[in-house]
């Protein structure tokens, strides 16, 4: 993406700007590193002569523009450059009113928004949401008990793994709920009899979809999910509340206060994004049947397979209330900048924009869907198929469905094959169109509704969910030393030096024990400190674990000795999930305490 930084009239008032300016800390040479920073994007700049910036943008040009024409290149770049700093100075001028009528300016930017880059999209955000803040509103709150929780879910787990004989009021007792029985609140679908539902993929979705049918009473999803107690604590809260204004200095925004009970935990930053973690980690989960993997999980040649939907089947009334909150907390995660770690398909991105979903966003997610496309548009393949197609489909979440009135004992031919196939693309681009709806309508609650239509759908993907790969020269860039040490010092070369070698996984651990969330987001400002650890005389700075402040993004090392003590503590710390306070500050492996 092109950054419009040359600009020396600011179109935006500066407190918008969209992000921190830090340079990079630069890795010394004398380490190996097992992944290498990444290049420092260059920025055209009117006083730079182009040809030079040519050459530094040759380390990050794709293979696809390498060999071509560098000055055609360079041309195109510049104007790139210089039409998003005009739309950004014409943005608050345009009346986003007329999004929709033909012709209109504001449609022209949204038809183009392909063309603005991250860094105007996110200035123009950050504009507009500083201006339609709520100004000293106090924020709700929120309890939540996050053993009682846990408890729930280890009961609910055995529960699946046992077959599903053990009654649901264990669990409701767990959460101190009454024991009465409640009713299920999935839809059991019906097993498909027909040509596609019978075929291997289709069978396997429709298998799972039954499986799926033994999920948690209404009841359990209520009291016994982190997302449930949240929907009942701040469903009713009124809008406004939660659209705060950004804090100054380094104060976390935030749009609630929460309250872990029975932990010691002091701020608001570190419980606010470990409350979000927890969210996505329901939602991705399973264990708040809201979304479901993409067809494509049940292959594994398919591409995109930890992709997820909306579950196409939960239609009711509290559904439809469900997945309206699951867009407020979208709508939260983008203006407060926190992480909701969820991993949605383009499918679900694309109508939260304003755009329709085409068809190679859902081929992408769903191989079998894209051969029966490519059988129906054969007539050779489609005369000699195994099984007969007739009028039928299995949604994304197993649900198997008719396209037309009695589609179950009409053959697909030849001669209808263009009808079928009209009414197959129909049902399945439009499964989850209702809610959809809910969860956009959720996310207008907070979010000013006309602003989503001039992003594109990656850059609010990007914005509330963050990116999956860590990507630890980002996390360099955006750090800074304090106490004493500097980007030379010992132990912080250390520390690069092993962090650029850990796992992804490991690297979702550092960042869930030093900041309570599993991802980066280059949307909203982060720092990441390091300061140095005191420990006590004659005790070897070896045995102590590293501290962190996951408030403010604080990484408290002690002396070590070495790249290997380092990464030998680090790899022991980042496995503790608890943000109790009460933790002795000179704790030790020897002798004070084993538990922190």
């Amino acid at each position: 993406s092109v950054s419009p930084t040359s600009s020396s009239v600011s179109p935006l008032p500066s407190s918008v700007s969209s992000g921190p300016a830090s340079s990079p800390v630069p890795t010394p040479a004398t380490e190996e590193s097992a992944q290498s920073p990444e290049s420092t994007s260059a920025s055209v700049s009117a006083s730079e002569d182009l040809d030079g910036e040519f050459t530094a943008l040759q380390t990050t040009l794709p293979a696809a523009l390498q060999g071509l024409d560098r000055r055609a290149l360079l041309v195109r770049l510049a104007l790139l450059v210089e039409f998003n700093e005009r739309v950004l100075r014409a943005l608050p001028l345009v009346d986003a009113s007329a999004l929709d009528e033909q012709g209109s300016l504001a449609g022209r930017v949204a038809a183009a928004r392909h063309l603005l880059s991250v860094d105007t999209q996110n200035r123009y955000c950050n504009a507009v949401l500083e201006h339609t803040a709520a100004q000293d509103s106090p924020p709700p709150h929120i309890t939540l008990h996050r053993m009682q929780l846990k408890a729930a879910a280890a009961l609910m787990a055995e529960r699946e793994r046992s077959g599903g004989d053990e009654k649901r009021s264990s669990v409701s007792a767990s959460v101190g709920l009454a024991t009465s029985a409640s009713t299920t609140s999935t839809t059991t679908t019906s097993s498909a009899s027909s040509g596609s539902a019978s075929s291997s993929a289709a069978g396997s979705r429709s298998a799972a979809a039954a499986a799926a049918a033994t999920g948690p009473s209404d009841e359990e999803l209520l009291r016994g999910t982190t997302f449930g107690v949240a929907f009942e604590q701040l469903g009713q809260t009124a809008s406004r509340l939660l659209c705060p204004a950004r804090p100054g200095g380094n104060n976390p925004h935030v749009s609630m206060k929460v309250q872990f009970a029975g932990e010691q935990v002091h701020g608001d930053g570190g419980p606010y994004r470990q409350f979000f973690s927890d969210l996505g980690h329901e939602l991705n989960g399973g264990r708040v049947p809201l979304l479901v993997g993409v067809p494509n999980r049940l292959s594994r040649a398919s591409l995109n397979r930890d992709q997820h939907t909306l579950r196409a089947s939960r239609r009711r009334l509290l559904d439809l209330s469900l997945y309206r909150f699951l867009g407020t907390l979208m709508g939260v995660a983008f203006r407060t900048g926190v992480v909701l770690p969820l991993d949605l398909a383009q499918l679900v991105w694309r109508p939260l924009v304003g755009q329709r979903p085409t068809l190679a966003d859902l081929c992408a997610v769903d191989d079998y869907f894209a051969r029966i496309l490519d059988t129906v548009h054969d007539p050779a393949l489609l005369r000699s198929a195994a099984e007969p197609l007739r009028f039928t489909t299995v949604l994304s979440d197993g649900t198997a469905v008719e396209l037309k009135p009695h589609g179950a004992q009409l053959h697909v031919t030849p001669a209808n094959a263009a009808e079928f196939a009209d009414l197959l693309v129909r049902a399945r681009l439009g499964e989850v169109d209702a809610q959809l709806a809910a969860v956009r309508e959720g996310m207008s609650l907070v979010v000013p509704p006309r602003l989503l239509r001039l992003l594109s759908a990656h850059t609010l993907d990007q914005r509330v969910c963050g990116r999956p790969h860590v990507d630890v020269a980002l996390l360099q860039r955006n750090s800074k030393c304090s106490g004493g040490l500097s980007a030379q010092s010992r132990r912080v070369r250390y520390f690069w030096q092993v962090l650029y070698q850990l796992t992804q996984k490991q690297l979702r651990d550092f960042l869930v024990f030093a900041w309570a969330q599993s991802r980066l987001t280059e949307y909203s400002p982060f720092t990441l400190y390091i300061h140095p650890l005191a420990t006590r005389d004659g005790v070897d700075p070896d045995l102590y674990l590293p501290k962190a402040d996951t408030c403010f993004f604080y990484i408290k090392l002690p002396k070590y000795s070495s790249p290997r003590a380092l990464r030998k503590k680090l790899l022991q710390a980042i496995q503790c999930r608890n943000m109790d306070a009460d933790v002795p500050e000179n704790m030790v492996e020897d002798g004070l305490d084993q538990e922190w």
